[in-house]
């Protein structure tokens, strides 16, 4: 593998997340270095090369590299910087960004993915129940993976970590950055993780502020979500749009115990989180469950 000839530190960071910082090193390019493991790091970059070979509207990934921080890998840069950033610096612009970011997400829901190109997102569900297992009931993990298993399979793109700080914007063209968490399956998936982040985040505590990830506040990701959900499902009847959105604000709590089992799985997690996974599976499948499942699976998708 190459090894990157500067210093981590000599570059200036465009953005950070949860799990990664991101730094330009030139014009046109950018770099990625993560917190993930070398393993975790190299399964995004060929996620990333398998999207964008797709056909996906994402950035390209160029190469994978070595540096003073460890693995980290190059991408085309696209001007202009993400949406959450421009957001956060043009509010009067907020209804043109939740267009281009609508807009974004039915073109990538569009893009078929041969099966065996990208890990199923039921299938990220289910080993997401697994490494909750030990501190959940048998019988609610049995129910949670008959639940899970009865959801549709699909053959669409998902990127799963769909939020304004991994989407690039320049004069109204967007592209997608950060594969980690890309899928297969139906939209609904992406939805649920967009539910997760802009509306079941917006009140739960982080190791970082829920300002410093999506560069917005509360009420203004609550408008984000909403004009979201109005958008993908304009044209549909009133009470069937109100089901899906109800639908996966439920779904929400379920993506972000499937987020956090990754970081309880490194034993980095305080015991009141892992108390709140375990009641979100336990509320979402004693409450909804039957209404989640006949909402998804009456979900038919366009070709």
């Amino acid at each position: 593998m190459e090894k990157l000839d500067r210093k981590v530190e000599e570059l200036e960071m465009l953005s950070h997340g949860y799990w990664g910082k991101v730094y330009i090193l030139s014009d046109d390019l950018l770099l990625k270095i993560s917190s993930s493991t070398e393993e975790m790091m190299k399964d995004e970059f060929n996620r990333f090369r398998t999207v964008f070979e797709a056909g996906v509207p994402c950035v390209e990934p160029v190469k994978m590299v070595e540096t003073d921080q460890g693995i980290g890998y190059i991408v085309q840069r696209i001007q202009g910087g993400s949406i959450a950033r421009r957001a956060s610096q043009h509010l009067e612009d907020m209804e043109t960004y939740i267009d281009a970011y609508t807009g974004l997400a039915k073109k990538m829901w569009a893009v078929r993915i041969p099966e065996g190109s990208l890990p199923n997102a039921k299938d990220d569900l289910l080993a997401a129940g697994d490494r909750i297992s030990d501190f959940m009931d048998p019988e609610v993990m049995r129910e949670y993976r008959e639940f899970v298993k009865a959801m549709p399979d699909e053959d669409r793109f998902l990127h799963t970590d769909y939020h304004w700080s991994n989407v690039m914007y320049n004069n109204g063209d967007c592209k997608l950055i950060d594969m980690n968490y890309a899928l297969r399956g139906h939209p609904a998936f992406d939805m649920m993780a967009v539910s997760h982040m802009y509306w079941l985040l917006r009140d739960y505590p982080l190791k970082m502020s829920y300002q410093d990830i999506f560069r917005i506040t509360a009420d203004e990701a609550s408008h984000v979500w909403d004009g979201f959900c109005e958008r993908v499902f304009a044209g549909l009847p009133a009470q069937v749009a109100a089901d899906r959105k109800k639908m996966l604000e439920s779904m929400g709590r379920i993506y972000f115990t499937r987020n956090m089992s990754n970081e309880y799985a490194m034993g980095t997690l305080s015991e009141k989180t892992v108390s709140d996974m375990k009641t979100f599976v336990e509320d979402v499948l004693r409450e909804d469950k039957d209404f989640i499942l006949r909402v998804m699976n009456e979900w038919k998708l366009e070709d």
